[in-house]
């Protein structure tokens, strides 16, 4: 049986930017503004202020602001407990 094709990443609207968070372990949550974010880039309001937080079993907890602008891939990296 052949697994179906990924699902393409969303369309960015007007107004928004794509936020990539390449290099996440399995697993991890992302969360925008206190709201888990399931959907992968993660969609931004563009310019605006934005707490980043993930969080993923067995290592620390990673929060930051952003204001994003344009697309963006951040190699963001946890570290283990």
């Amino acid at each position: 049986t052949v697994a179906p094709p990924p699902s393409p990443p969303p369309a960015a609207q007007a107004g928004t930017v794509r936020l990539t968070l390449p290099d996440l372990p399995a697993g991890a949550r992302v969360f925008i503004d206190g709201l888990e974010r399931k959907e992968r880039p993660v969609l931004v309001r563009s310019g605006a202020k934005v707490r980043l937080a993930v969080e993923a079993n067995g290592y620390e907890r990673k929060e930051q602001i952003l204001s994003l602008t344009a697309d963006v891939a951040i190699p963001l990296k946890l570290v283990r407990r």
